[in-house]
């Protein structure tokens, strides 16, 4: 998974990271494909279900390598713990695809409306890491 050369190329983004406030398209296709956004999904769903001693070692190498990797992999995985919560079949629409991951915001600071086709959300947060490629966010007060 982390081979010298992911590291290094990992390594090589972090100032544009941190100037951009946003992960290279390259490297969150990477974060899918060794499906650390999956860490505590159940493997029928594609993921890997770690248990939380063995995805705290990979979060600690993954911050080793670059700190704003580290913590995308923490809180983007984080919402896998959730589907033991949700029901079966919403589970498997959620969570199938190999793209999906969640984002969200503690502090809820705007609304969704539904529409045809889903939602229009409004509002603004600070800070909502991983929205920009999420496949669904959530909010939680």
């Amino acid at each position: 998974m982390f081979s010298e050369s992911i590291i290094n190329n990992i390594r090589s983004c972090a100032k544009e990271m941190d100037q951009t406030r946003s992960v290279p398209k390259e490297l969150v296709e990477w974060m899918f494909k060794e499906k650390l956004f999956k860490l505590f999904v159940p493997e029928e769903l594609g993921g890997k279900l770690l248990g939380l001693p063995a995805a705290l070692r990979v979060f600690e190498k993954m911050s080793e390598i670059e700190g704003n990797i580290g913590w995308l992999s923490a809180i983007g995985s984080g919402g896998g713990m959730f589907v033991p919560y949700i029901q079966k079949e919403q589970a498997d629409i959620l969570f199938d695809d190999e793209k999906a991951v969640i984002a969200g915001s503690g502090y809820p600071q705007g609304t969704a409306k539904k529409v045809q086709g889903g939602f229009l959300v409004t509002g603004e947060w600070k800070y909502c890491s991983g929205a920009e490629f999420a496949s669904f966010l959530q909010q939680t007060a």
